[in-house]
Formats: C-alpha cells, structure tokens, sequence
C-alpha cells in the first residue's frame, strides 16, 4: 500500500473556510475530520458523514497533523488553560 501524500489532498484557499487547511478544495476542514478521529468516530462513519471524502482524504488530515509544529498544538492548548490564579 502506497503512502498518502497529503500534500496532494489538504488546500487552503482564503476564499474557502477562510483559508483553514481543507480537503481537495472542499468547504470541510482538515480540523473537523480530526476532531472526529479524535472522537474515536471510525472511518466508515465518517465516510457515510462526508460522502464526499475517500478513506485517503483521512488519512490525509491525520499525516498532514502529525507533521505540523507541536507548538501549534500545544499553544492552543496553554490559552484554553483556566486561569489558576483566582
């Protein structure tokens, strides 16, 4: 089986979604897959979810996520953080 290349499936277009990271130029973000990846939602169901998408637009999101900064993970994270001083 052949590797995915994201590079080929994840766009951004500032006219579309305001230029998040979408797949193949289509209005659904690479976030929105993630989330439900995130949320154990199996392919399958994501697929009956998002006709549109090919098992490969998913694997997509995930490689396309895994080679991003951690910084930009994590700094979402730390200002999401309640504030401990009160």
């Amino acid at each position: 089986m052949s590797r995915v290349d994201y590079k080929k499936i994840v766009t951004s277009d500032p006219l579309i979604r305001d230029g998040e990271p979408c797949i193949r130029g289509l209005p659904i973000t690479v976030d929105e897959i993630l989330s439900r990846v995130g949320d154990m939602t199996s392919f399958g169901q994501i697929l009956l979810e998002y006709p549109q998408l090919t098992r490969e637009d998913i694997i997509a999101c995930v490689r396309f996520a895994s080679d991003q900064p951690l910084g930009k993970f994590f700094g979402a994270m730390v200002t999401m953080s309640p504030d401990k001083s009160t």
